[in-house]
């Protein structure tokens, strides 16, 4: 089974998926079990020849370089890299969350996101679309839950809601049992 929606799709599809978040999936139970959540990350920038850093997540650290096109000395990590795991990870867990509403347990999920820069209007750089593919494998039987979940992935992450009206986004959908 394989689905394809991007923003003009959401119209044509809207009596199909009665869900406008993950709440109605579950009787009304948020996303986060609190109602304001604060997210802080740092760069602890070394500098020197290597042009690295240190970013801080969470605890975590993530080494960073100013990439060769930025005037840096090799390959490093930018802020598109950055987003494009953002983008990831949130599909994936809000993916998650809606099939532990719903009682499904997949057996298998592959998500992977692409993020496309263009040249702007003004001469800088823009990010213009941005594609998510899901690969999705559940029981037999399952795969219109998976569809649901998957809908309400797409239609629910924090990442792609904030990035609504200002870039293209398509989320396909691939599901097998």
């Amino acid at each position: 089974m394989h689905h394809f929606l991007d923003e003009d799709d959401d119209a044509q599809e809207e009596e199909d998926y009665p869900f406008d978040d993950l709440s109605a999936l579950d009787g009304g139970s948020p996303i986060m079990d609190v109602e304001e959540h604060e997210f802080t990350s740092k760069i602890v920038w070394e500098g020197g020849e290597e042009r690295a850093g240190h970013l801080d997540m969470c605890g975590q650290k993530l080494r960073v370089r100013v990439p060769d096109q930025f005037g840096g000395s090799g390959p490093g990590t930018t802020p598109e890299n950055l987003m494009v795991c953002a983008i990831n990870s949130c599909v994936t867990f809000t993916f998650l969350k809606a099939s532990r509403a719903i009682l499904l347990e997949p057996t298998a999920l592959e998500v992977k996101t692409t993020l496309k820069l263009a040249e702007g209007p003004g001469g800088g750089h823009e990010i213009t679309d941005v594609e998510v593919e899901m690969n999705i494998t559940v029981p037999k039987g399952k795969e219109d839950k998976a569809l649901k979940a998957a809908k309400a992935a797409g239609r629910s992450c924090l990442m792609l809601k904030a990035m609504q009206g200002n870039v293209a986004v398509k989320v396909a959908h691939n599901i097998k049992s």
